[in-house]
């Protein structure tokens, strides 16, 4: 009997660990456990992955030259004809493209195997990230990129035949800006929390109740402790912790009295346990923070920027996610703060509703199941 193959390919499996790559991995799993198949995976990137490695362009030079032949993500010709060649050989009903930079790719493949069913999962909308990572002067610097990434959206939208998005806010900028939304809504889905082992590192000595940061060292979360450490945590009572890959190089720089930098942890579970509460300054980035999800997991309220929180307003309706927006507010909300095993078990069932792995496979399960291409028999 044929056996129906799937191609997942993604830009995110070789980066450093970060909530893009969190998100990729989890949605691989969630798409392998509703179709029950093994996909075949292709990681375009520099570092090498357990998957198929598509080498991506390897300098600045070489992203420059994809980008002036409107390629991106990582991509360049040769990469592209590798995959193309795969998927010549193995025929897959159904690919999947984890980023709207791939847009030329789908393009490729609807003219060569128009009867190849084509999901393009947004993180983002790329374009709008691009311009917001690069202003002033550089925005003339990066322009082949914006351009590429403009032109690969385009594409993405035009010829993929599901467009997914990680909330309302983006598939009704993708409305605006190319004239199609996102066929289907899947949010940040993260994988459910073992239990909880409350142990911290001895070396680092915590007492439970403190106020927790988590993030790794990306602009918008320096922007964010720095706000934290300047503005609020000097009027406050309650120690900050921070935790995040490569933070601990910021020690000198934010480290007080009361802001404890710890950095790179091998599992953040205790460091969410023993918080009394979570905080997002969040002001700038794209996509949704897979933060707050981690902290509904582990029962914890939030307070942070209503930016941070795009994508979650139930969780905003429900009073789990506090928003805040000044330095005086946060302090405010983080004085007036009670804790309390009603608003715990609140949060937890949220995100067992909505951003656990059992609710991403309903979700994705619709989704393939709209294609009606066979996967789900």
């Amino acid at each position: 009997m044929y056996k129906k193959s799937v191609f997942y390919i993604s830009a995110n499996l070789s980066s450093n660990a970060s909530g893009g790559r969190l998100l990729s991995e989890t949605n691989l799993k969630i798409l392998e456990a509703c179709t029950g198949i093994d996909i075949e995976v292709f990681s375009v990137g520099r570092g090498e992955t357990e998957f198929n490695n598509i080498q991506s362009t390897t300098s600045t030079f070489s992203t420059g030259i994809a980008n002036l032949n409107l390629f991106s993500g990582g991509l360049n010709r040769r990469a592209v004809n590798v995959i193309v060649n795969e998927i010549a050989k193995k025929q897959p009903v159904l690919l999947y493209l984890d980023t709207s930079l791939f847009g030329y790719l789908a393009f490729i493949v609807k003219k060569n195997f128009p009867s190849i069913k084509i999901i393009t999962f947004f993180h983002n909308v790329e374009i709008d990230f691009k311009r917001q990572c690069y202003g002033g002067l550089k925005r003339l610097v990066y322009a082949p990129a914006i351009i590429s990434d403009w032109v690969n959206e385009k594409l993405a939208i035009s010829h993929s035949d599901t467009l997914v998005a990680l909330h309302a806010t983006d598939s009704n900028r993708l409305q605006r800006l190319y004239g199609r939304a996102a066929d289907f809504i899947h949010p940040v889905c993260i994988a459910d929390a073992k239990p909880a082992c409350h142990y911290i590192n001895s070396q680092v000595n915590l007492q439970p109740g403190y106020l927790l940061f988590v993030g790794s060292a990306f602009p918008p979360n320096i922007q964010a402790l720095e706000f934290l450490c300047e503005h609020v945590m000097p009027f406050v009572d309650i120690p900050l912790v921070v935790i995040g890959a490569n933070l601990e190089t910021y020690t000198h720089k934010f480290g007080s009295k009361n802001v404890c930098i710890i950095g790179t942890v091998s599992d953040l579970e205790p460091y969410y346990r023993n918080a009394k509460l979570v905080v997002t300054p969040i002001f700038a980035g794209a996509g949704m923070k897979v933060k707050v999800a981690e902290a509904l997991m582990h029962g914890r309220s939030v307070i942070g920027s209503r930016f941070s929180f795009i994508g979650y307003e139930n969780a905003i309706a429900h009073g789990v996610c506090i928003i805040a927006e000044t330095a005086s507010e946060y302090i405010n909300k983080i004085k007036g703060f009670t804790s309390s095993p009603d608003a715990d078990s609140v949060a937890e069932k949220l995100f067992l509703e909505e951003f656990s792995v059992a609710a991403g496979i309903n979700r994705m399960t619709e989704i393939v199941g709209g294609l009606n291409i066979g996967l789900l028999e």
